[in-house]
């Protein structure tokens, strides 16, 4: 695999990941408490809940 090739494939989970940021933020959000958004919303922009939810999605994809 060339190194384009890797690029590729994580511009995929970036784009993947940033799309399903919003998507978690209202999902966790539905049953918090207000005074626990500030700590939900946090921790879900930090970014690393993102890599798990868009590798599934991506081999979900490569297998139809």
């Amino acid at each position: 695999m060339t190194i384009h090739a890797y690029d590729s494939i994580i511009d995929h989970l970036i784009t993947l990941g940033t799309s399903i940021e919003p998507l978690m933020l209202n999902f966790l959000s539905v049953n918090t408490h207000k005074d626990f958004m500030d700590l939900v919303s946090w921790q879900t922009k930090t970014g690393g809940k993102r890599i798990r939810p868009a590798l599934t999605i991506t081999v979900a994809q490569a297998f139809g």
